[in-house]
């Protein structure tokens, strides 16, 4: 009985904690709309923003897809009756190499998105934002 209480509490604890983070992502999203909203950006800038936020979607899925697999013969090889730690290690650093990856396409697609700015768009951007 113990044991099935803690496990439901458990599980509470990390539905809890799992919707704090969805709505941390979910408030900085609305905010950086309600920052983009105030720049008044033209017709032509909201469409290459548009198209830079696509493409770097795009291009970012296949690489989530390999880490997902990656991470599945991790996990395997971590459980074989005689793991090779050769091989745990080549695949760790695919892993970080597809994480790396990611990042360096969410920056450049942040700095195709500052390009499109004018100079005092970005600089309004970067300001604090108040409520």
């Amino acid at each position: 009985m113990k044991f099935l209480s803690l496990i439901f509490i458990l599980a509470l604890v990390s539905l809890g904690y799992g919707q704090r983070i969805h709505n941390v992502q979910y408030r900085h999203k609305l905010e950086l709309k309600k920052r983009f909203a105030l720049l008044n950006l033209s017709n032509e800038q909201k469409n290459q923003i548009r198209a830079t936020i696509t493409e770097t979607k795009l291009a970012i899925k296949p690489v989530k897809t390999d880490i997902k697999l990656k991470r599945v013969q991790l996990d395997n090889e971590m459980r074989a009756e005689q793991p090779d730690q050769a091989k745990i290690m080549a695949l760790t650093k695919e892993i970080s190499d597809l994480q790396l990856k990611i990042r360096q396409a969410k920056v450049d697609g942040k700095l195709k998105i500052l390009s499109a700015l004018t100079p005092v768009q970005e600089e309004q951007l970067n300001l604090p934002f108040t409520k």
